[in-house]
């Protein structure tokens, strides 16, 4: 088997749902020693996902705890490319925290792997799992065989983000490589929003999660 094969199953092994690779060399900020990625994506539990109608702090510390076992995947993931002979850097949450604005985010790693696109929401959406994903990100220059990355929106017509969010902040265009996150969402107001809300519950959300709980490649929802 080829290095990227014996990746792949060591880190679904270990526990990843799913795993892309990625040539990220066309990407600006890219890193020249470390030109490509790895994606590894765990999906979010349908309790949690309900919960966002209700208990939303519950889809929050699911979250933390899918978050923490992907700062695993991604360490082993290093690991195993370093115990080979290449470089590689996992893009933990803590490596990533403060840094966030000199690093490729996860979802367009995601993308140039092949693994989902970005929906209207500016979420990263999955055939499987629409947006109720989590993801990790790892550099290396490792030889590998990158898999089919995904340039456009399947979102078509569907407006069931656009039209259940209360603040207008998502604009309502389809998604293709050449957009950026403020083409699709106004970023400010949607975070602005999340920080309100957490001083109203004392909470530290992520999200206020009503576009992804309607997305429409959702898993059904019981």
């Amino acid at each position: 088997m080829c290095l990227s094969d014996d990746l792949k199953d060591f880190l679904i092994s270990e526990g990843a749902f799913r795993v892309g690779f990625a040539d990220l060399t066309s990407i600006p900020k890219v890193d020249r020693s470390m030109p490509y990625g790895v994606s590894i994506m765990l999906p979010v539990p349908l309790k949690a996902i309900e919960a966002l109608k209700g208990d939303i702090g519950y889809y929050d510390e699911v979250c933390i705890e899918l978050d923490h076992s992907l700062d695993v995947l991604g360490l082993k993931c290093e690991e195993y490319l370093k115990s080979r002979g290449f470089n590689a850097f996992a893009l933990t949450f803590n490596r990533v925290l403060g840094h966030s604005h000199g690093l490729i985010p996860h979802k367009t790693i995601a993308t140039s792997s092949g693994l989902g696109w970005i929906g209207k929401s500016s979420l990263l959406i999955t055939p499987d799992f629409g947006p109720g994903v989590v993801l990790t990100s790892v550099y290396t220059d490792a030889p590998l065989v990158f898999d089919k990355p995904v340039t456009g929106s399947f979102c078509g017509k569907c407006s069931k983000c656009v039209d259940v969010c209360k603040l207008n902040a998502i604009y309502g265009c389809n998604w293709d490589n050449g957009k950026s996150r403020d083409d699709l969402i106004n970023y400010p107001v949607c975070k602005d929003h999340i920080i309100k809300s957490n001083d109203k519950v004392s909470l530290k959300l992520s999200a206020c999660g009503e576009c992804l709980y309607v997305c429409s490649f959702n898993r059904k929802l019981t």
